[in-house]
């Protein structure tokens, strides 16, 4: 594959871009990466996009109508592209074809200077320890993918958030304080975050 530094301003424009006012730049950074991943992967199905912010998350979803089922898929960390990212942001991409994105991932490696990891199940089947980080750049370990779903979840809890912290900051606090002043809220009313903001703004 030819390119990588092209695929990577893509992931940088359309992380930045999340943005619940600003849809449609978002949709024109997805349109240009899918449009590249189509021609470079034959076989390519989608990708699903998650960046956290303060722990809430906002995630596209965004597959083709074929029908069939992902067999391989590549998760990319969002901090080898925005420094400031939370290690929770990610991007993951899926094909049809086993090995269909080894090419990428090893792009994609290269680009940053880090080596590519193979999903390995767990023994027994069970979870990873919470203490034992996702690799930065891992193939096959988003499979199957959470859902097959094209949309844009999250946008709405988000903005409550956003908008409750910028009410607490007009009322004296600074950013870090407010999102735990929410979030200590949330926790005491035994709450969703989003949901406490939204309770907080109709005060």
């Amino acid at each position: 594959m030819s390119s990588s530094p092209t695929r990577v301003t893509h992931l940088r424009e359309l992380t930045t871009s999340v943005d619940g006012d600003d849809a449609h730049s978002l949709q024109v950074a997805l349109t240009a990466l899918v449009s590249q991943l189509g021609v470079t992967v034959g076989s390519y199905r989608g990708l699903q996009l998650t960046v956290v912010d303060h722990g809430s998350s906002v995630t596209l979803t965004e597959f083709t109508t074929d029908s069939t089922p992902p067999a391989t898929s590549l998760r990319v960390s969002l901090a080898l592209i925005m420094t400031a990212a939370d290690r929770d942001s990610r991007v993951g991409f899926y094909a049809a074809t086993p090995g269909a994105l080894v090419d990428l991932a090893a792009d994609l490696s290269y680009s940053v200077g880090l080596a590519t990891t193979t999903h390995r199940p767990v023994p027994g089947g069970g979870p990873r320890a919470a203490n034992n980080a996702r690799p930065v750049i891992e193939l096959d370990g988003d499979l199957p993918p959470p859902s097959l779903i094209s949309g844009l979840v999250g946008v709405a809890e988000l903005s409550s958030i956003n908008r409750a912290v910028g009410f607490l900051i007009g009322q004296g606090q600074l950013p870090e304080d407010a999102h735990d002043t929410i979030r200590r809220g949330a926790a005491a009313a035994e709450i969703d975050v989003h949901l406490f903001a939204a309770r907080l703004l109709r005060r």
